[in-house]
């Protein structure tokens, strides 16, 4: 009997604990979505600066050209950058996705640059060097937006500018066969001559991980696909950084691939990959 009423304690702090997770992972979806106003949730071909999550960041910039609408996927809320005109297309710094060109990889950026100046880089007029990536997460900036807002610049099935110069195992140029996600963070913070990497904003996370995880569902992408951009052009860019919340998204989420307790021995690592020095080209 004594058993039996400990067994049922047991289970039910089990129970409370997953109640609490849920609840937790569930608040931060339901305050970011409180960040979207729901009275615009119709939104269609607004200019960004006039945008309530916006605002703040485009305030000294009026007449953009860049209009948004509201759409939903993943289950959020955001806000999609609307095709430019055929005046203006070297502003859509995208191209058709080849029809039956598979989606193999989910590859994970920081932006380098604050919401303000990655719309501005992305939507750029110029017919060269152009740059883009499907989806943008905001974090939180103190005279921008808010964090966690998704905003998709270039559709799915659009072929975007982010992985540049890149390979994984037997493919190359992996802008044709991904999809990339830029994290509004700087990188590297400089104060006093120090070098710091910039943690990721907590809304920007969650909002990370439950859209990443749909991409990986939807396109049944392997675990190993799932890579920074430092992974793919290992010489040229070392973004997303080493305070990416890779553990997170893959306990949290189910997204990309982790460690198991063998890989964590050093010794291992070695023994199993043989790991050797690579010289970085500059």
């Amino acid at each position: 009997m004594i058993h039996l009423l400990i067994l049922s304690l047991l289970q039910y702090v089990i129970f409370f604990n997953n109640v609490l997770a849920v609840k937790h992972e569930s608040h931060l979806s339901n305050q970011l979505q409180v960040l979207i106003s729901n009275k615009h949730y119709e939104m269609q071909h607004v200019p960004i600066e006039k945008v309530d999550v916006f605002k703040r960041a485009f305030s000294f910039k009026e007449n953009t050209g860049i209009y948004v609408s509201q759409f939903s996927d993943y289950g959020m809320t955001g806000y999609a950058i609307d095709k430019f005109s055929e005046s203006e297309n070297n502003r859509n710094h995208y191209i058709e996705r080849p029809q039956g060109m598979p989606v193999k990889y989910l590859i994970m950026h920081y932006t380098h640059e604050n919401f303000f100046n990655t719309a501005q880089i992305f939507t750029a007029n110029k017919s060269l060097g152009q740059v883009s990536s499907h989806l943008v997460i905001t974090e939180k900036e103190v005279e921008g937006t808010p964090g966690g807002i998704l905003v998709s610049f270039v559709p799915e099935n659009q072929i975007a500018y982010h992985a540049g110069i890149s390979f994984w195992k037997n493919d190359t140029g992996l802008n044709a066969l991904s999809i990339g996600i830029e994290h509004v963070n700087k990188g590297i913070n400089i104060q006093n001559k120090t070098k710091k990497w910039v943690h990721y904003d907590e809304h920007q996370i969650t909002a990370s991980g439950i859209v990443s995880s749909g991409i990986v569902k939807r396109y049944n992408i392997n675990p190993t696909c799932v890579l920074g951009h430092s992974d793919i052009a290992y010489n040229r860019k070392i973004d997303p950084g080493p305070l990416f919340p890779w553990g997170r998204l893959y306990h949290e989420y189910g997204v990309g691939a982790w460690l198991t307790d063998a890989e964590l021995n050093s010794q291992y690592i070695r023994e199993k990959y043989n790991p050797k020095f690579l010289i970085q080209k500059t």
